[in-house]
């Protein structure tokens, strides 16, 4: 149904822009909850895991992760 993929998608978006207009509007910087930012041997940018992850996931259900509403 065309239609309510694009109603859906539609629906997605504007939840996307809201969290980010809120976080703009408070000064909230988006902090990866799995992965950091490091500078790789070649002087370059990568994402690596933070090893946070598999420790999280021994519990079912991530019950302890507080995580935005995405869809």
């Amino acid at each position: 149904n065309l239609e309510a993929a694009a109603a859906e998608k539609q629906r997605v978006e504007e939840l996307q822009r809201s969290r980010r207009r809120y976080m703009e509007e408070n000064n909230l910087e988006h902090i990866p909850k799995f992965f950091k930012k490091v500078i790789d041997a070649n002087q370059r940018e990568a994402w690596v895991s933070n090893d946070t992850y598999w420790e999280l996931r021994k519990d079912p259900g991530f019950s302890k992760v507080d995580s935005p509403v995405l869809w």
